[in-house]
């Protein structure tokens, strides 16, 4: 079976994979949009705000699109309608924040910009790979992510669906192959301002451009093992009937069918093989 590796490691300030992540063409609209993702406690959250600043960028968090503790797989749809569609089609990502004390969705927020940052579980989805400027898989070793999680100050709200949120993680990376997706792996082991710089893996392929010309000239390259399967081709519309939502739409949700959308318009996708008290993974 034909295989995609990651070819090359590098240590790069966050200054640095700002700079190969703002050279990549937008494929939204005029919009840049990049996703972060990875597993709770890995420092999604951390880096997306240190690539904020040089990027120019609001960051979008899963954790105020999620409906609610089955949040990973169901946010698919508000995540596409709210955010990609308007996107696409030239507007500004208008979407409303779930209010975890509430358990409902509240306010309307607007983003707009020529480059969107978008972080947390399943903000890298397999239906919108085309829409995607660069996919960030953001790691650490199981110890320091749950250390990290018990440290923080929601922890005593989220412990008792710790367990169930790595189940759902679990599941939606296993279907979606997340990890094997993202153009750039990063070995988050301490975030924080003392982290100099981070360790990078830039992956081979089609959207290779981000490792640039001064990459042959980087700390490090080694082939770093990963075999990822190349996905088969496929009608978007089939794929959509096989991702389940796990809950319906709030009653303010119309969808506009933008997966359809981008389906007529760039072809088919691979098919898959608070401000109160938002939750900080």
């Amino acid at each position: 079976m034909a295989a995609i590796k990651i070819l090359n490691m590098f240590h790069l300030s966050v200054a640095e994979l700002a700079g190969r992540l703002a050279g990549q063409p937008p494929r939204l609209g005029r919009t840049r949009l990049i996703a972060v993702d990875g597993r709770s406690g890995s420092g999604k959250t951390w880096l997306a705000g240190e690539l904020a600043g040089p990027l120019g960028a609001p960051v979008i968090h899963m954790d105020d699109l999620y409906p609610g503790w089955d949040g990973p797989a169901a946010a698919l749809g508000v995540l596409t309608d709210w955010v990609v569609g308007p996107l696409e089609r030239g507007q500004a990502a208008r979407w409303r924040r779930f209010d975890w004390e509430l358990m409902e969705y509240a306010e309307w927020h607007s983003t707009a910009a020529d480059v969107v940052l978008v972080e947390g579980c399943g903000s890298v989805r397999a239906a919108l790979a085309p829409v995607y400027a660069a996919r960030v898989w953001v790691e650490a070793p199981p110890a320091a992510r749950e250390r990290r999680l018990r440290a923080r100050a929601d922890w005593a709200v989220y412990e008792p669906h710790a367990r169930q949120w790595a189940e759902q993680e679990d599941e939606l990376y296993r279907t979606e192959h997340t990890r094997q997706r993202c153009d750039i792996v990063v070995e988050n082991l301490q975030p924080g301002a003392d982290q100099a710089k981070l360790v990078v893996h830039l992956r081979g392929g089609a959207r290779s451009a981000v490792v640039s010309a001064d990459a042959r000239t980087a700390t490090a390259a080694h082939r770093y093992g990963d075999e990822i399967p190349n996905g088969t081709s496929g009608p978007l519309s089939a794929y959509l009937t096989s991702v389940p939502r796990m809950h319906g739409p709030p009653a303010e949700f119309q969808p506009n069918h933008v997966l359809h959308q981008l389906a007529r318009r760039r072809g088919s996708l691979p098919a898959r093989g608070k401000d109160r008290h938002r939750r900080v993974r």
